[in-house]
């Protein structure tokens, strides 16, 4: 992802700043309002977790959100000001879940986290996704770490995610409601109450590929990438939106000529208003730099997939990875298409002019013996 981004540039400069005021800047001033909207927050709670009030939901759920939103409004305030010490998030009237792909004591884990106003819905989109329900929809930046897999053919590991945050009082920790921040494409509901009340989580499903898109290295090198591809032949690999899901089909979409892998964003976007999409179907995506001879970009396709099947699917038993869907545009066309043939090279015949002798007993190890450069 880019290493400078104006949406970060903020946040460096609210952490950066004079020592001497470092202490006050610490200071965490909404104690009382945080206690007050924990207590309107439980009383709609108790509503949206009783069957037999659902006609006051509508409300209820209007005034749960809004107190949640205060919260993370307040708890984004702090790590502007230089973040919170332990002892003062343990001091907080809620306790703070670890994201579900935490790796540190951060208690959000993220480098940033997005309110969905504070992204423009409209980079790259046309159209904004949300569904109504409990929660404030989230775009969680997530930091890249050294120990990524395949850093040569995966180039963005689900750097953004998709969350709703919620205030959960069915998890009491010492006498306080945890606030939680959901992974929202791998949960459509949440259920609540004694009664397991099924209520649907809120999302923006736009936000956060606006954001990934914004922030990814393969944004704006279409030209580059068809006319001095080997200026950009680094943001050559897969590309993953959301981090993988072994219980989701991945389709792996791949962009043609003068094009990037941010062509399909609008596709995607439209495609997450499908709630059993959204249930069975991740999203990958292959970028390239179209100035290149495809077979080049198809080999290092087949390379990575081939990767990601070894780490995802050493077995062979995943029906999932074993039900990879791929579309291709164009060019991205012939990238998939030859990728997807039990005799890739056959595909050559009518593009080298070679004798009907070089293709005999050729073999997927062998064949690229047999071929000069084209006349093209």
């Amino acid at each position: 992802m880019k290493t400078v981004s104006i949406l970060l540039l903020g946040l460096a400069i609210s952490l950066s700043g004079c020592s001497l005021h470092q202490r006050q800047e610490m200071e965490y001033a909404h104690y009382q309002d945080d206690a007050a909207a924990i207590r309107e927050a439980h009383a709609a709670w108790l509503i949206l977790s009783s069957p037999n009030r659902s006609r006051e939901w509508p409300e209820a759920r209007k005034k749960y959100n809004a107190c949640i939103r205060e919260l993370a409004s307040h708890l984004k305030e702090a790590k502007r000001k230089g973040g919170m010490n332990e002892e003062k998030r343990l001091s907080l009237p809620f306790v703070i879940e670890k994201s579900p792909y935490a790796r540190d004591s951060n208690p959000w884990f993220y480098e940033a986290i997005f309110m969905s106003d504070e992204v423009d819905p409209t980079f790259r989109l046309r159209e904004s996704v949300t569904v109504e329900g409990m929660g404030i929809p989230l775009a969680g930046l997530a930091p890249r770490g050294g120990s990524r897999p395949h850093a040569n053919v995966l180039k963005d590991n689900g750097n953004v995610h998709t969350l709703t945050a919620i205030l959960d009082f069915d998890r009491m920790v010492d006498g306080k409601p945890t606030l939680r921040t959901i992974p929202r494409l791998m949960n459509e509901h949440i259920f609540i109450g004694k009664n397991k009340v099924r209520q649907p989580l809120a999302a923006n499903f736009s936000v956060p590929i606006a954001l990934f898109w914004k922030l990814s290295d393969a944004d704006g090198t279409e030209l580059l990438g068809a006319f001095r591809p080997k200026k950009a032949i680094n943001t050559m690999g897969l590309y993953f939106s959301e981090p993988y899901d072994p219980r989701k089909i991945p389709v792996v979409f791949t962009h043609g000529l003068m094009s990037g892998p941010a062509t399909f964003a609008n596709l995607t976007n439209r495609l997450l208003v499908d709630p059993v999409i959204r249930e069975n179907y991740q999203f990958w995506f292959f970028g390239y730099p179209s100035g290149l001879a495809w077979t080049i970009p198809a080999s290092r396709q087949r390379q990575a997939l081939k990767e990601l099947m070894q780490e995802y699917n050493p077995r062979g038993t995943s029906r999932e990875m074993n039900n990879i869907v791929m579309v291709g545009h164009s060019m991205g066309g012939l990238i998939t298409r030859f990728n997807n043939s039990t005799k890739p090279w056959t595909l050559m015949k009518g593009v080298f002019e070679l004798s009907p002798e070089t293709f005999e007993g050729m073999t997927l190890e062998n064949w690229k013996k047999g071929m000069a450069p084209p006349p093209l």
